[in-house]
């Protein structure tokens, strides 16, 4: 249709595990980065056209004791309104009460140019949970933070089937 604009294309990243380093690039030229989603999920799946699938989007675990480990998940982040070139990204996951850090992944992303949205799927190994409760997971970029989210660890009682 006239007056359309086209899909924005997606940049791919790269991810590691760890803390990450300040950004040696320049000032920002585009506004405030904006954080279209970031979602917790079994398995993320890209298809031959780009497109990805998110299989078990989840914004719990459930677990019959603690501390407790989890299956392999991913974090998918898609991230808008960057600038041209390299950029640093961490995911952090803290439990709310007694701020331990019980997640911490980093990478970065090469921008080729302006309004080309950034699109993560991120895999994160087993974590383990030392407590029942609100975790907060935040989503920075270049050590400032996007966007967060909070992902429950419940208590499974016998019999709840969950």
């Amino acid at each position: 249709m006239l007056g359309e604009r086209p899909l924005p294309r997606r940049a791919r990243g790269s991810f590691r595990r760890g803390t990450a380093k300040a950004s040696k690039r320049g000032p920002v030229s585009v506004s405030e980065h904006v954080l279209n989603a970031l979602l917790c999920c079994e398995r993320v799946i890209t298809e031959h056209n780009g497109k990805k699938g998110l299989i078990g989007v989840f914004t719990q675990f459930n677990f019959p004791r603690v501390p407790a480990a989890n299956l392999p998940w991913f974090v998918y982040a898609w991230v808008a309104n960057l600038s041209a070139g390299s950029h640093t990204f961490t995911l952090n996951l803290v439990h709310d009460n007694t701020q331990a850090v019980v997640l911490s992944v980093g990478g970065d992303v090469e921008v080729k140019e302006v309004g080309v949205d950034v699109d993560l799927a991120v895999p994160v190994g087993s974590v383990i949970f030392p407590k029942f409760g609100a975790y907060s997971l935040t989503f920075n970029v270049d050590m400032d933070q996007v966007g967060s989210r909070v992902l429950r660890v419940t208590e499974r009682r016998e019999g709840d089937g969950s």
